[in-house]
């Protein structure tokens, strides 16, 4: 993961994911590029030079509020691989997901709207449309989360693919050395385990373990999602995001069924199947 962009509106969601951030980047030794879009259109016949001088002072403004994100964290933003740029687009999601294929972007980092964790993030928002558009993974960071010090990654999974799935969350776990659970809705513990063993075994990754949920939320993905983050609660929820999979079924039934889920940890989505913006 070593180019990140970052989407900021400054609202306080985003400045909050902005902070994670600069920190993240910090660890991970990567390159981080903010990014601020507008819907504004220039219409036939417009000014565009009022509207490249709007670009301008938004950019200004950008570089000033990123100045006292890295003076309030007391991080020295000029040793730091970061840069600063806005656009305007009719689109804000494709937007974004035009300027992180551009920048070949290995992570995108983005705070969800309103709402705390997977509650909002799932019933529609900015970075739902973005997921849909990128290839690259995303993490959702959501209000409240703090100074986000990960500690435990939980990773849900469907099995089938879990050998590629668990690389993807290796990456991101070893830059906190956090332990990282594996869960899968209906899978017995004795099966589970013998899964991770074999993944510590193959991976070299000693700290993947395997939490068993509830059988009775055996063929209820947002049940047995909601079990496992008020029993372990994690700081990073990693689910692998590919069409017509659990994910999507998830995202389409959350619209009409309102979750009692009132968690802090942060969304990391792995997108399998790309898009066309």
């Amino acid at each position: 993961m070593k180019k990140i962009l970052c989407p900021i509106d400054f609202s306080e969601n985003s400045i909050e994911a902005a902070r994670f951030a600069i920190r993240f980047t910090q660890l991970a030794g990567s390159q981080l590029k903010f990014f601020y879009v507008s819907s504004v259109v220039v219409p036939a016949g417009g000014d565009v030079e009022v509207s490249a001088q709007q670009l301008r002072l938004r950019k200004d403004e950008l570089e000033e509020q990123i100045n006292r994100l890295y003076q309030e964290i007391g991080i020295d933003r000029s040793d730091q691989h970061v840069s600063c740029e806005t656009q305007d687009y009719v689109s804000i999601t494709h937007g974004i997901a035009e300027e992180a294929e551009k920048y070949a972007a290995d992570l995108i980092i983005m705070g969800t709207t309103g709402a705390s964790g997977l509650k909002r993030f799932l019933i529609g928002s900015v970075t739902t449309s973005v997921i849909d558009l990128v290839s690259c993974p995303v993490l959702a960071i959501p209000s409240g989360f703090g100074e986000g010090i990960i500690k435990r990654v939980g990773m849900a999974t469907e099995i089938t693919d879990v050998h590629k799935e668990i690389v993807d969350a290796i990456t991101f776990a070893r830059i906190y050395h956090a332990d990282l659970e594996l869960f899968h809705v209906g899978m017995h513990r004795q099966e589970g385990e013998a899964l991770a063993h074999e993944l510590r075994e193959k991976t070299g990754y000693v700290n993947i373990t395997f939490v068993e949920t509830p059988e009775k939320y055996a063929g209820d993905v947002i049940g047995g999602l909601n079990a496992y983050v008020e029993q372990r609660n994690p700081d990073v929820l990693i689910m692998h995001h590919v069409q017509r999979n659990w994910f999507e079924q998830l995202v389409t039934r959350s619209r009409t069924k309102d979750m009692l889920f009132h968690s802090n940890a942060a969304i990391l989505t792995f997108n399998h199947e790309k898009k066309k913006a």
